[in-house]
């Protein structure tokens, strides 16, 4: 930190300023400050600031040393009675708080924020190269100029600032408590005198406050001289006389004041005065005012002494006269309104003002300007009875939907205030007089004025309208529903005459009606049908004039919103909302039951507005899209809904850049233009669109790869169903290639024509989904389906429910004949080949069901279908060709399982149990589901063919030989093979005298290794011993011998070894030299052996048991010293060993894990062991014969 100075913060704690005091001197420790501050040392600045504080040029030190000196002369007691406040004087505690309190609180404050900030710095990320190592260049620690590291010294130097500016704060509290007791007794001081000077202001106010309320205690003075004149005299002679009279003179004069009632008069006065005013008025009227009388006034009648002009509809007023002069004016005497609603008397300013002015009228202007006032007064009141009226109804039931404006004369009134919004059109009425003048200027006595109405509908006058009035009954309302009723007219006419114009209103397919309603004579009704189930009302609602749909809908809400919100002019404009609600509404119909059909909604479909421009229609309102459960990806279903119709479409995308792109579409022919949505039709839609992806993703692949194909004419489905759809023939050599030839004779097996066609479609679960597709890769087992074996095709009775657990297939039946039937003797139709394949068995004909992903062309499935048809037809024929030594047990589209070898005739003279000789054969499975069309064999256990497993499957995927070849080679090798097995089980006891290893090179190559755990000493002295070989190999080889296979038996001996020089030598040449009886099943060769068929078996067990017999007899390493020897090294062999296919056993390592009792491969292979007995038991007998005559040797040779 710089040492520079902060805002509201010390940067020196070292500072010894002291800014209080009287004459005292500024004390500064900061040279440098004033030195920085042009070159002035602290002396100069302690000079300049020695009058700030402090008295006399002292410091603070200095005025506290002043003061003591003062106080030291004071007496203690006095002193102490100066430092304490009065008691009047209170003393203020509330609000303060302790400083250590204070001061423990920013303490541990501090602590907090340290050990937050700590761990918040810790936490920030370090660069990489700071810990790698591997930066540009190597920089000091202190030369870190990373971005997070200058932001770690920011956060570090901001915490330092803000904790050091409240501790200096703390500090400048510190120094004020020093005084605390001083400043408290201010305080206290204070408050006091601010009370006091309160005292003083609230008594000058009530002063004042008095001085005003006696104004009204006030009492005038008495006039006395007027008291004195009226108690003496009995009258006043300023004041008039207060007498009444009944003479029209006295009347009239102001003077008399009429206080005082004159006599009364009697009926027959009364009679003969009204009499006369009646014969008077009469005579007036018909004879002098005759020509004078206004044209609405000549319905008049005479009647009590006065007359009565009734004008209808307006007034009517009664007038008299005073004098029999005819040139006399009238004089009023009652008026009254002839409407309604009015009131039904006059107050009395309001007669006195009418009064007035009518017979200043009638002094005027006569008995026209009588009726012309009172006429424009009736007119003027009319409109003042409509303005109150709209008034209460803006108040009332139509608040905030009338606007009332009074303009002169004229009324204005608004309606439908805010329907539009600020800025919107207006519409309003304008309730004025005309003059009634005629246009040409001419004076028309009948003229009179009138009142007028002129409307302006938004915003524009209507020159036209004949808006009836209704002056006699008065009634706002019913003027503002008659106008309402017009303009609603006009909105909904306009509507409806758009809507008509629409194609499914206009060709019927949907109903549209205009009309008034049943219930209410003046609200307007447009009924209009949706779809075939749903219908709406329009009406505008009169009060506020919005729009109102009924029945209510969540649909119906939204567009009555927008109709009432975003529509400016509706009777330009409303019926497109009103379009787009069809649509929607259809489009929710069908987005409510896509999920129960199986499709998906797709929000976005990403394809541009372009791209589909030219495929949907243009008076397209809505779209929405879909995609089936288990369609492709690349495949969608678009609904397009306009006033033309409702269209599906199917569109195929493919990716561009960016987004997507269509690659194809197809509109889904519908014969009606508006279809009913229900489950029953989107079912079918469904099941239609996904039969017209299979068709073209196939057509389409077809035509690519260039197979020949044709579309038939003729659909194959009933006339009840309800889809048609017509069958492919395509041409099957073009399918499997080459020509479609059969890889085992090379001649067409099936006929060159497959007919290809749509079943229906399938509801599987997503597990099974890719076992159950027949397009999928091969080796993959069947897993359960949740349908039915033989699907029907779906339909709205049967549809499952959807989840995201499952999916739909597509079910293509594909039919072929085959060029020659199936032997008679093989009944296919009974051996449950597959599910999803028939064959008829005198015919040849055959049909499968593959099953693919929508979306995904089925001709990879086809091709693999009929590929294992063909594999199935060709493992029947090798069957048939090895039906003496290969059994079929069960043949399948997926895997042909056969059993092969065993002899139950020969087991059942074995002493052996039950249940090892039920099972003498072996089973063998050939898997035909494979990957990359590898064909897969598998064993059941103990088979001894497990050795060269590896090489039997190499055989079988192979072109030249097959299944024949694999036949062939298994029954060659199963006596070799069990023969082996035998040696193994042999040499298990015999684990301390040796152990023998056994290894396959190919299927028809194998070596035998065995190791004898023997010294190199069998008798008493090494020079008397023979020599004996810790390793013997033998080499077991197949060989063709005049088209003939035999197994060559040869010992290998190590380099640099002669032949005969060792115990195995000696005891193999008795086997080399001896041959068997009978049959001749296997020979010695002198330095070998040949076998064929059984032989190999007992060859070798002669070999192993006098291998085994030198073993017995050599000493063991246990009692004789072992002798080194020199390291075997096998022959060198032409075809060398494959690393994948060699199978080695350790007899010694299984003998650990092998129990004392009898192994199950043992009694596999029992029977054939003591076959091998015997025989051996006559070559041991056949040799004690024949050793007193000597060998003899044949010689056989081996091509």
């Amino acid at each position: 930190m710089d040492d520079g100075s902060r805002d509201r913060a010390h940067t020196n704690h070292n500072r010894d300023t002291m800014p209080n005091g009287m004459n005292g001197s500024f004390h500064s420790s900061e040279g440098a400050y004033g030195k920085a501050r042009g070159g002035r040392d602290a002396t100069q600045v302690s000079a300049q600031s020695s009058n700030l504080n402090g008295i006399n040029g002292g410091g603070v030190e200095n005025a506290i040393e002043q003061r003591a000196g003062a106080q030291s002369t004071i007496p203690k007691d006095v002193a102490d009675r100066i430092q304490q406040l009065p008691p009047e004087i209170l003393h203020i505690t509330e609000g303060f708080e302790s400083l250590p309190r204070l001061l423990q609180r920013l303490s541990q404050v501090t602590h907090n924020q340290l050990t937050k900030k700590i761990l918040d710095l810790a936490g920030m990320q370090i660069p990489a190269s700071a810990i790698n190592g591997n930066g540009a260049q190597l920089s000091l620690p202190g030369d870190d100029s990373s971005v997070d590291n200058i932001k770690k010294k920011v956060q570090l130097l901001k915490f330092a600032e803000d904790t050091h500016a409240n501790w200096t704060k703390a500090l400048v509290i510190t120094q004020w408590s020093r005084v605390s007791e001083d400043i408290g007794k201010l305080v206290d001081l204070k408050v006091h005198v601010d009370g006091q000077k309160g005292h003083y202001d609230w008594a000058v106010h009530e002063m004042s406050e008095m001085k005003r309320s006696l104004v009204h205690a006030r009492v005038p003075n008495p006039d006395l001289k007027t008291a004195v004149e009226v108690l003496s005299t009995g009258k006043a002679s300023w004041m008039p006389d207060v007498r009444r009279s009944l003479s029209l003179e006295d009347v009239a004069n102001p003077s008399q004041l009429g206080y005082i009632e004159p006599p009364p008069l009697t009926a027959q006065d009364l009679l003969k005065s009204l009499q006369n005013l009646n014969t008077l008025l009469s005579i007036r009227l018909n004879v002098y005012e005759y020509d004078r009388i206004p044209l609405h006034f000549k319905n008049f009648t005479i009647k009590s002494g006065r007359v009565t002009f009734r004008v209808e509809g307006e007034f009517e007023v009664d007038l008299t006269i005073a004098d029999e002069s005819p040139d006399t004016q009238f004089w009023f005497i009652d008026f009254r309104f002839l409407f309604s609603p009015v009131i039904e008397e006059l107050p009395e300013h309001l007669r006195y003002m009418i009064e007035s002015k009518v017979n200043a009228a009638l002094e005027k202007d006569g008995l026209a300007g009588c009726y012309k006032f009172l006429h424009e007064l009736t007119l003027t009141h009319k409109i003042s009875e409509l303005r109150r009226q709209a008034l209460e109804l803006s108040r009332g039931r139509w608040i905030e939907t009338l606007h009332v404006e009074p303009l002169r004369r004229s009324l204005s009134i608004q309606y439908w205030v805010d329907r539009y919004g600020r800025d919107g059109p207006k519409s309003w009425i304008i309730l004025g007089i005309h003059s009634g003048k005629r246009k040409d200027g001419i004076a028309d006595p009948k003229s009179t004025s009138k009142i007028s109405i002129r409307w302006f509908r938004d915003s524009k006058e209507v020159k036209d309208a004949d808006i009836p009035l209704e002056l006699t009954n008065l009634s706002a309302e019913a003027l503002m529903k008659n106008v309402i009723e017009r303009h609603t007219f006009h909105i909904l006419s306009k509507v409806y005459a758009k809507l008509r114009e629409r194609l499914l209103f206009k060709n019927r397919e949907l109903s549209l009606a205009f009309g008034k309603s049943t219930t209410e004579p003046k609200e307007m009704q447009l009924r209009i049908q949706l779809t075939r189930k749903e219908r709406i009302v329009l009406t505008v609602e009169p009060v506020a004039g919005r729009f109102a749909i009924s029945p209510p809908s969540r649909t119906a809400s939204q567009m009555e919103w927008r109709l009432n919100t975003q529509v400016k002019d509706p009777a330009s404009n409303a019926n497109e909302l009103l379009e787009h609600l069809r649509c929607l509404t259809t489009a929710e119909e069908v987005n409510g039951r896509a999920l129960s059909v199986g499709w998906i909604p797709i929000r976005n479909s990403g394809l541009k507005p372009e791209d589909i421009k030219h495929i949907v229609p243009r008076d397209t309102v809505q779209l929405s899209w879909f995609r089936g459960w288990g369609w492709n990806e690349d495949w969608v279903l678009a609904f397009t809904a306009s006033m033309s119709g409702d269209r599906f479409w199917l569109i195929q995308t493919a990716d561009s850049s960016p987004g997507l792109a269509v690659r194809s579409h197809i509109q889904i022919p519908i014969k009606t233009a508006l279809p009913q949505p229900t489950h029953a039709f989107l079912s079918t839609l469904h099941l239609f669109a996904s039969a017209l992806i299979v068709y073209h993703t196939n057509l389409r692949m077809m035509h690519s790869s260039t197979i020949h194909y044709r579309v038939m004419d003729k659909p194959i489905t009933p006339a009840s169903a309800p889809i048609s759809l017509p069958a492919i023939l395509i041409k099957m050599s073009d399918i499997l290639r080459p020509a479609g030839l059969s890889t085992r004779s090379g001649k067409p097996w099936a006929r060159d024509a497959l007919k290809m066609y749509f079943q229906g479609l399938e509801y599987v679960s997503a597990e099974s989904t890719t076992s159950i597709l027949a397009s999928s890769p091969p080796g993959q087992q069947e897993m359960p389906m949740i349908s039915a074996p033989n699907p029907p095709v779906l339909t709205s009775k049967d549809k499952p429910q959807y989840s995201r657990e499952s999916m739909e297939i597509a079910t293509v039946i594909v039919e072929a004949i085959m060029t020659t039937p199936m032997p008679k003797g093989l009944n296919l139709t009974k051996q449950h080949v597959h599910k999803d394949v028939a064959f008829h068995p005198s015919s040849g004909a055959f049909a499968f069901r593959a099953r693919i992903k929508i979306g995904e062309p089925a001709i990879p499935a086809i091709q693999e279908r009929l590929r294992r048809i063909e594999q199935l037809v060709d493992f029947i024929a090798v069957a048939q060709r090895h039906s003496v030594t290969l059994r079929l047990e069960n043949i399948s589209l997926d895997m042909v399982v056969f059993s092969y070898g065993g002899n139950p005739s020969e087991a059942k003279d074995l002493d052996t149990t039950a249940v090892d000789i039920q099972k003498p054969a072996h089973v063998a499975t050939v898997d035909l589901r494979g990957k990359h069309n590898d064909l897969t064999l598998t064993l059941d256990h103990g088979n001894p063919h497990i050795r060269i497993l590896d090489y039997l499957t190499k055989i079988l995927n192979s072109s030249q030989q097959g299944l024949d070849g694999v036949a062939t080679m298994m029954q060659l090798t199963l006596p070799l093979l069990c023969a082996l097995t035998a040696i193994e089980n042999n040499w298990a006891p015999l684990s301390e005298r040796g152990e023998v290893l056994i290894s396959s090179r190919a299927a028809d190559w194998y070596t035998i290794h065995y190791r004898l755990n023997a010294s190199a000493t069998a008798g008493a002295s090494a020079e008397a011993s023979e020599p004996v070989a810790r390793r013997v190999v033998l080499e077991v080889r197949l060989q063709n011998r005049r088209k003939q296979a035999w197994w060559s038996i040869s010992r290998m001996h190590e380099r640099g070894t002669a032949p005969g020089g060792d115990a195995i030598d000696l005891a193999l040449d008795k086997v080399w030299n001896s041959d068997s009886e009978g049959d001749g099943d296997w020979r010695g060769m002198r330095s070998s052996g040949i076998a064929k068929g059984e032989g190999v078996g007992v060859l070798l067990g002669l070999i192993d048991e006098a291998v085994r017999d030198v073993a017995v007899k050599l000493p063991s390493v246990a009692e004789a010293p072992a002798i080194p020897t020199v390291p075997h090294q096998p022959q060198q062999s032409q075809h060398p060993q494959h690393p994948q296919q060699t199978q080695q056993r350790v007899v010694q390592s299984q003998n650990q894990r092998r129990p004392q009792t009898q192994p199950p491969a043992q009694n596999q292979f029992l029977g054939r062991q003591v076959q091998q007995q015997q025989q051996r038991n006559q070559f041991q007998h056949k040799q004690q014969n024949s050793s007193q005559n000597g060998p003899k040797h044949e010689m056989i040779v081996i091509d």
